[in-house]
């Protein structure tokens, strides 16, 4: 079972995001926003709390998105992509 973040403030996720929402083809309402980081690189984050950095379609890592990793990513112009990827790893999904 993946883990998800109770209370998580989806509405409140500061920073240029787009939201996208939709009906699946079974009626069910999805939401998520998402954030162009450079090129084709791309961050989702969903009303779960979890995330995932895209690189191109259908790769990607998954993490939770927490308060640490939004602030390495509110940051990303002052942060080494060492510390982005620490505290991706620091906050996994499973």
């Amino acid at each position: 079972m993946y883990k998800t973040i109770d209370n998580f403030n989806f509405d409140g996720l500061a920073g240029d995001f787009k939201l996208v929402e939709g009906i699946d083809m079974f009626g069910d309402y999805w939401r998520h926003k998402e954030r162009t980081i450079a090129g084709i690189v791309t961050l989702f984050v969903y009303d779960s709390g979890q995330a995932a950095l895209e690189f191109k379609p259908g790769e990607a890592i998954e993490f939770l998105y927490n308060d640490d990793v939004a602030e390495v990513f509110d940051n990303l112009d002052e942060v080494k992509v060492t510390e982005l990827l620490e505290a991706i790893a620091r906050n996994p999904i499973e």
